[in-house]
């Protein structure tokens, strides 16, 4: 590398780190001579074969560099708004769902795979209040791949609903590049937010070995102020601010033509200060002015650094791949019970900040996973195949505390009995009421093959399967007056799981391609733990049919039975891909909340039905006119009716819906205009999500006397988010200036209502964040 060149990329991040107030978005150092009226291919993994997006079977959004820039993609969150057939529960917290194509429990295993370069990161959920999934930030990424539908023939049993895959850049062994961006933007209501990051990478001997390195700091401005109904409480506005930090190395070395080793490093940490939740009779909403009127702050910790090593090996007509990966994550968060514990049992109200009642939570996970695959490399040859194993290792622990230090004063007050008389039970370290500790652990041991053969030049067959071990174990122990005692329990379950899969493709010309589907989704059973032993919690058991906790819980299945098309037409100017499914889910992992036990188990309960459609149009009207639109419908519901054999309890009535949360469509539209201003590129865009409001019936809404009946949770209702953009390419750079939510929507998305409590707002509403308006500027060289 000359002289001249390494000053230059000390220039460009030195801009990058330096200037918190800008943000370099979507550029190329002369994108007016690259753009053209054609649609561009991006080539996926999708299949585990590189290979264009329009020549995959399967039901595919992709997002490239480029694509992520252009919509201001700055996390996950962002790129789910866009697609069709995913949704992305995200309270800025700890508690982070996906569902893709309607199939999502909140309890049980993960139902959607999440990779980061091959390697799986998703958690499993409902483990002592835990629902929550890890997702990196948008920055340096080579491309973001969403597949829906059952992938478990090459991804494995997580990935029921689907697979979310984040690929990151890599390194080059032959070329210098580099990516720079900064950003700052205003909130209305709230505070600045601003983010700068810069990767660099490129050959360290040519031909033999490359690099490639980023760090990204990003700052999100709060917009909720914090007001605690207790004298002496949390107060601080626009709390909900939170920081994120992203640190990516990544080496390459060649030693031979025909092999290649990459170890590299992901770290990532993001620190939220308050949860995302308001209460809305505290607020204005009509004003922009949020309040959460809870007794404490609630922060989250998330931060997980991923090691992992790839070796490629080129031995003639196949080739050899090996993944190893180790994931570490530390998840450590916080609720407030404050008047959780004293409502439950009939208890005074807290006073001061001194009763107030903190939950922590944490969450320490270690995921090990290794993977073994041979395949054919020609990619022109009638019969393509792919055979491989796959092991992994997770261990979860999960610590959770219900500190109540005045739990023996109210005791005393009300009862006139210690705590140990009244409860059963005494403090454990002298404040706590609560203290649990949950072990899990899972193992997989798979085998995995598919074969594509194309029996006529225009047809192709397609089977595959997957066989696994899976065996899942967990130890617990809990103490504490709430708890009505000491408890320790551990439990295992085993079992042998098969996913296999069948398809046919026609590929009429290189430009039409037309296929149908049928795939098995499995994901593993596991281990319950006890409810608390408590008088009124083991009544309410026997309530509603249950003698005891179940000490396990088997793995659910569903068919899956797809057709679709992907089609490019008037010369590569039009690209539509759709695609139409039915789902046959059984025996589905679902939690059962007893309210007395103030917690869940997990039983296999009902069966439903899924059916639905996603359209993804993409247009060049002109070579100035970029129109696009993502439509996409999902009809999940109960298709049986389901309850206790021999008594009247029902968990699920036929026909109502198994999501309150999410609609059942979605509506994405953009439209960009190029044009020259001044002698520079420049363009405008916008871009349009709208979801309207699930029209139920609910279970848990509509009818009183079953387990999860309750008046609490309200359905999101309709939501319409506007975002504008401008642009100008400067000497290879891009300045931006954006609006989003133009609009100032507001929902009330999972809308708890408040317990009423001494005034305080126990979980209360989220919403999206207010009008927000920045500017930017990227470059990619």
């Amino acid at each position: 590398m000359s002289r001249q060149h390494h000053r230059r990329l000390q220039k460009i991040a030195a801009l990058a780190l330096a200037s918190p107030g800008l943000s370099l978005y979507m550029g190329a150092a002369s994108a007016a001579e690259e753009r053209s009226a054609q649609i561009e291919e991006i080539i996926v993994t999708a299949q585990k074969r590189a290979e264009g997006s329009s020549k995959v079977p399967i039901s595919l959004s992709v997002y490239d560099a480029e694509t992520l820039d252009r919509i201001g993609a700055r996390d996950f969150n962002d790129v789910v708004k866009v697609t069709p057939g995913i949704e992305f529960s995200d309270d800025r917290g700890a508690k982070k769902n996906i569902t893709i194509r309607g199939i999502y429990s909140q309890a049980g295993s993960a139902t959607s795979g999440i990779y980061i370069d091959d390697v799986p990161v998703q958690v499993r959920v409902g483990i002592l209040n835990l629902v929550g999934v890890g997702t990196p930030r948008i920055f340096d990424l080579e491309r973001v791949e969403i597949l829906r539908g059952p992938q478990g023939t090459l991804f494995g049993a997580s990935a029921q609903g689907g697979a979310v895959r984040f690929i990151t850049a890599q390194p080059s062994l032959t070329d210098f590049s580099g990516y720079s961006r900064a950003d700052i933007s205003s909130t209305e209501g709230g505070e600045l937010g601003y983010e700068a990051g810069v990767s660099l990478g490129g050959p360290i001997v040519e031909n033999k070995a490359g690099y490639r390195v980023s760090a990204w700091y990003r700052r999100d401005g709060g917009y909720i102020d914090h007001d605690s109904f207790l004298p002496g409480g949390a107060v601080e506005k626009d709390a909900n601010w939170s920081e994120s930090t992203v640190v990516r190395g990544a080496l390459t070395f060649a030693p031979t033509e025909s092999l290649r080793i990459t170890p590299s490093m992901f770290l990532q940490k993001v620190n939220i200060n308050d949860s995302g939740f308001f209460d809305p009779s505290a607020s204005n909403v009509d004003d922009t002015d949020f309040v959460n009127k809870n007794a404490l702050l609630t922060p989250a910790d998330d931060k997980f650094y991923l090691p992992s090593l790839k070796i490629e090996a080129d031995l003639g007509p196949v080739s050899l791949t090996a993944l190893t990966g180790y994931m570490r994550r530390e998840n450590d968060y916080a609720l407030d019970y404050t008047n959780v514990v004293a409502s439950f049992f009939g208890l005074a109200a807290a006073r001061s900040i001194s009763e107030a009642s903190p939950v922590p939570y944490s969450n320490h996970q270690d995921v090990y996973s290794q993977e073994l695959r041979l395949q054919s490399s020609d990619p022109d040859a009638r019969l393509k195949w792919t055979v491989g194993g796959f092991y992994s290792y997770l261990r979860q622990e999960v610590h959770q505390q219900i500190v109540s230090p005045a739990l023996p004063a109210m005791t005393q007050e009300l009862w006139g009995m210690t705590v140990p008389y009244a409860w059963g039970a005494d403090m454990v370290n002298g404040d706590r009421s609560f203290d649990a500790t949950n072990i899990l652990r899972d193992r997989q041991l798979a085998g995995f093959a598919q074969f594509d053969y194309r029996v006529l030049d225009k047809l192709t067959l397609i089977a595959g399967t997957r066989v696994a071990r899976q065996r899942s174990g967990y130890s617990y122990n809990a103490a504490g007056p709430v708890n009505g005692g000491t408890t320790a329990r551990s439990g295992e379950q085993e079992e042998t799981a098969m996913t296999p899969k069948f398809g046919i493709n026609y590929q009429v010309n290189d430009s039409n391609l037309l296929y149908a589907s049928a795939a098995k989704g499995n994901r593993m059973g596991g281990a319950n733990t006890p409810l608390q032993p408590t008088p009124q919690c083991t009544a309410q058991l026997q309530e509603i049919g249950v003698t005891s906790t179940p000490s396990s819980y088997d793995s659910d299945e569903l068919w899956s039975y797809e057709v679709g098309s992907k089609n490019r037409l008037f010369g590569n100017r039009l690209a539509i891909e759709g695609s139409a499914y039915y789902i046959d889910w059984k025996d589905i992992q679902q939690s059962i909340y007893v309210p007395d036990c103030l917690a869940s188990f997990v039983a296999n309960v009902g069966k439903a039905e899924v059916k639905g459609f996603d359209l993804l149009v993409n247009a060049r009207l002109t070579e100035s006119f970029h129109l696009g639109l993502n439509v996409g419908y999902t009809d999940a519901k109960v298709a049986e009716t389901a309850g206790v054999p021999g008594t009247n309890i029902v968990y699920a009535y036929k026909g109502d819906q198994l999501d309150m949360f999410h609609s059942p469509w979605l509506f994405a539209a953009s439209l960009e205009y190029a044009f020259g201003l001044g002698g520079y590129e420049a363009y405008l865009r916008v871009d349009d999500q709208y979801r309207p409001k699930n029209p139920g019936p609910f279970t848990s809404l509509d009818h009183p006397g079953t387990p999860n009946y309750s008046t609490l949770y309200q359905p999101n209702p309709s939501q319409n988010i506007l975002n504008f953009r401008a642009g100008m390419m400067v000497n290879g750079m891009e300045l931006s200036l954006y609006v989003n939510n133009a609009l100032n929507d507001h929902p009330f998305l999972y809308d708890l209502a408040a317990l009423g409590v001494g005034g305080s707002a126990l979980g209360s509403t989220f919403t999206v964040r207010p009008r927000t308006v920045g500017m930017g500027m990227l470059y990619r060289w």
